[in-house]
């Protein structure tokens, strides 16, 4: 009989500490499904962060003082820079996705060459000097070597199995409620493992959150098109979800714990008026 609790408890604790683990992997990969591998996040961070009006800034900029920045500036809009890079995300990420075998990360810029020439003000002179700094298209593929490096071919395969990774995770902690149920054999006993388990599992993902936005927050650094500040709001905004997921074990956790207590509290009165019923008895057969 001792043997027998010893294991059960020990079992008991590797259980936990592994479902503890699992609950853990899958708040940090549900954080990462819904935040960076996700266009429609992506595109609604760029957008609320001004990014379209800072890289317009930065393309006029760009541009120095050769003649025609005011022409330019009239005509590169924030609407044409949300659209190109919408369509780059779109496409990008149905590549990554194993949508199209084809990867089309071209970007056209005949429209605004053409918008610039129309121009009353443009000064015909330089036209030549238009072609040198305004190419008809920008393959962003070949300009950033990524081809060369693979990384693309990387990303697409950790898209591949990064969705059987998170159902996996989901069944591994199923699985894990299940042996801790037909271990302990006791609904009690389950709603126990399981709270303290979601506690635990919350407060580590609530606790990373907090140290890792600390660390990376003093040693964060971008390139000079984007401001640090700017980097650490989207960091902010991608670790959320882990905050989020953390307090919601956190709750789920004390309400588990809060139904444990009750049912024992129930118990133990039930218990306890039972034996007064048995005591009565015993008194009146002697009576």
């Amino acid at each position: 009989m001792l043997l027998r609790k010893i294991f059960i408890g020990f079992v008991s604790i590797l259980l936990i500490i592994l479902l503890i683990i699992d609950l853990c992997l899958i708040v940090f990969v549900k954080t990462i499904n819904e935040t960076l591998l996700n266009p429609e996040f992506i595109e609604m961070e760029l957008d609320r962060l001004g990014f379209y009006s800072m890289i317009r800034e930065r393309i006029i900029e760009s541009v120095g003082d050769w003649g025609f920045a005011e022409v330019i500036d009239g005509v590169i809009s924030e609407g044409w820079i949300r659209e190109q890079t919408q369509t780059l995300l779109k496409n990008t990420f149905s590549y990554l996705r194993s949508e199209t075998d084809m990867i089309d990360m071209n970007v056209s810029l005949v429209e605004i060459k053409d918008e610039i020439l129309a121009q009353e003000s443009f000064p015909p002179l330089i036209e030549n000097e238009l072609d040198k700094r305004f190419p008809d298209s920008v393959d962003l593929f070949d300009l950033l070597d990524l081809g060369k490096t693979g990384v693309l071919e990387q990303l697409r395969m950790f898209f591949g199995y990064f969705k059987i990774f998170l159902y996996l995770l989901v069944f591994i902690a199923i699985t894990l409620i299940l042996l801790i149920m037909l271990l302990l054999r006791d609904l009690k006993s389950t709603l126990l493992v399981i709270s303290i388990s979601s506690l635990l599992s919350g407060g580590i993902s609530y606790g990373i959150y907090i140290l890792f936005v600390d660390l990376i927050s003093a040693q964060i650094r971008g390139p000079e098109f984007l401001p640090t500040d700017f980097l650490l709001v989207i960091l902010e905004d991608v670790l959320s979800p882990v905050k989020d997921y953390g307090i919601l074990l956190l709750i789920a956790g004390g309400l588990l714990l809060i139904i444990y207590l009750i049912l024992r509290i129930v118990e133990e009165g039930r218990e306890t008026g039972e034996e007064g019923t048995e005591q009565l008895l015993r008194e009146r057969s002697k009576d």
